[in-house]
């Protein structure tokens, strides 16, 4: 406590001044904007207004009493607690009047068992309920250096500050309360909005391992089709069955695009990223998307160039699905507003590119499921559109997602990381026919085997077919223990049980270092096809493929492999 003054003294008796006091309180406390604001001004007022030696504002919460605001030696420094007390309730003088409700005027504490000694000892004791509603919401308290230090009109001046604070004091309890309320609701709102997109990703990432593995045996049934179609064209003499084997292959074409999208949409297919003008390729592609339909398409680029880290084919395919189905929610026509910019989120540098139409929009009840697979609104869609493009975004890192507070209209946002994240791609080389080679084919399909080994066949090639890494191994061995020279491996790269296409490649430079390997598969994984150099192989083949697309792989894995040895 400080030491007393002279006379109690500071208090002025004057009535009259007393209600000045008052009324100047009063108006004060509606000027204080928050709990803590009104609870600091009103001790400092009751000490340095009214001239308690002491005042602290004790607030009910839960079983106890806690002590908010002080003045005296409580508060050693400006808004500022010394060992902060929690009361319980029926406990200590302050205790006490928060649960009977009824002031205590206690002229020597010594003699009260109940005084619970704080900072310094104090000799006297008043304390008064601060009610509202009908509740003890809280005490307004002061101990005195003296024995008897309060009088009857100390008592009711303090019952007075109480009552015309408790209902400023309950108000902003309230309001305490409402935006504490609002906070967990914000909380729980974007909680549960991370769960459900985290479940939208995981039942997605499932679909996309089902999808997968759709796409990977449909491709070996399409490379078998396709391969031995192409092999009937050119055997072929009359031109109506030439007619119905070209029509094959059309539709041997179609359903390749409907795999390639399906294996885009599937877990793999690691894009080959490299740094360049995402802004040139947004204005070239959604230009060549638009044709035909009625869209006016602009672009607002906030800043240029907009050079971003990205595949640049797997990012054609996201504009022209974006530019398309833009056009067909605006069928009579209307625009898309194709607006980028130069983006940070947090440490990392990112482009963000808005598409904006004025169609009907996407109903609520349809936002979770646009980038589900085969969902589609239209009558004639795949459904694979927007949900290869949310995996071609994905695996670049970024993001491809429906603005869900634009109302008018569909508003979608891509995100791609900027250039910093690039890396470049090692050249293809392709030079003249290679002449007949000694080939080693590894395909656990045996329809793929066949035809393969008859498109070989019939590029002047000879193959050696086998079903499975062993057997792959084996026969590499026995060709080298007859003197035979094996000039390259066609190793597919996904094997039920056993070895795969990797730890094939491994056992085979076991026996043969430089023996160059193209890599071939249905279903793009790991990145290998997106990157076979890193993986040890020299080229790369796409199922389903044709005889000509067979022999650019082998040209250009057997060129590489000469120049990486001239090198």
């Amino acid at each position: 406590m400080r030491p007393a003054q002279p006379g109690r003294n500071s208090r002025d008796s004057d009535p009259r001044a007393v209600l000045l006091q008052l009324t100047t309180f009063s108006a004060s406390l509606l000027q204080q904007r928050g709990l803590e604001d009104l609870l600091w001004h009103i001790a400092r007022q009751v000490g340095e207004v009214f001239g308690f030696e002491d005042c602290v504002v004790y607030l009910v919460e839960g079983e106890g009493l806690v002590q908010y605001a002080a003045h005296g030696v409580k508060s050693p420094a400006m808004r500022q607690i010394k060992n902060r007390l929690v009361v319980p309730l029926g406990k200590g003088i302050v205790g006490c009047v928060a649960a009977t409700g009824v002031a205590e005027r206690v002229a020597e504490t010594r003699n009260d068992p109940r005084y619970i000694p704080d900072e310094v000892e104090g000799r006297s004791e008043l304390a008064v309920p601060i009610s509202y509603g009908g509740s003890v919401i809280g005490v307004l308290d002061s101990e005195s250096s003296v024995p008897n230090g309060f009088s009857e009109e100390d008592e009711a001046a303090f019952q007075l500050i109480a009552t015309l604070a408790a209902p400023r004091i309950a108000s902003a309890i309230a309001e305490r309360g409402l935006h504490r309320a609002e906070a967990e609701l914000h909380r729980v709102e974007a909680l549960q909005v991370e769960r459900e997109r985290q479940h939208h990703t995981e039942r997605l990432e499932s679909l996309g391992q089902l999808a997968g593995g759709i796409a990977h045996d449909f491709n070996n049934l399409l490379t078998a089709i396709l391969g031995n179609v192409a092999l009937a064209r050119e055997e072929v003499q009359t031109a109506e069955v030439a007619a119905m084997l070209d029509d094959a292959a059309f539709a041997c074409d179609r359903a390749r695009s409907l795999t390639k999208q399906l294996l885009t949409f599937a877990s793999g297919g690691a894009p080959v990223r490299n740094v360049g003008d995402l802004g040139a390729l947004l204005v070239e592609e959604a230009t060549a998307a638009a044709r035909g339909t009625s869209l006016a398409v602009r672009f607002e680029f906030h800043d240029e160039p907009l050079r971003a880290s990205f595949d640049r084919e797997q990012i054609r395919q996201v504009v022209r699905h974006l530019v398309l189905n833009a056009a067909e929610a605006q069928p009579a026509g209307g625009p898309l507003a194709i607006e980028a910019r130069r983006i940070r989120d947090g440490e990392v540098r990112q482009i963000e590119v808005r598409w904006r139409d004025e169609g009907p929009g996407v109903p609520e009840h349809l936002h979770a499921r646009i980038f589900d697979p085969y969902f589609s609104t239209k009558l004639d869609g795949s459904g694979l559109g927007l949900s290869s493009s949310f995996w071609v975004a994905r695996r670049h890192g970024g993001v491809l997602e429906l603005d869900p507070k634009v109302t008018r209209g569909a508003c979608f946002v891509l995100r791609l990381p900027a250039a910093s994240e690039a890396r470049p791609v090692a050249p293809t080389f392709v030079d003249q026919p290679v002449g007949r080679l000694r080939i080693l084919l590894l395909d656990d399909d045996a329809a793929v085997r066949h035809v393969v080994v008859r498109m070989l066949t019939s590029l002047g090639h000879e193959a050696i077919a086998v079903a499975d890494g062993v057997s792959c191994v084996r026969e590499l061995a026995q060709m080298q223990a007859a003197g035979r020279v094996c000039d390259l491996a066609l190793l597919d790269l996904t094997l039920p049980g056993g070895m795969d296409g990797l730890e094939t490649l491994a056992a085979l430079r076991e026996i043969a270092p430089s023996l160059p390997a193209v890599v071939v598969s249905g279903y793009h994984d790991e990145g290998v096809l997106a990157d076979p150099q890193r993986h040890g192989f020299v080229s790369r083949l796409e199922k389903p493929f044709t005889s000509a697309a067979l022999q650019v792989a082998l040209v250009e894995a057997i060129s590489a492999t000469r120049r990486k040895l001239d090198s």
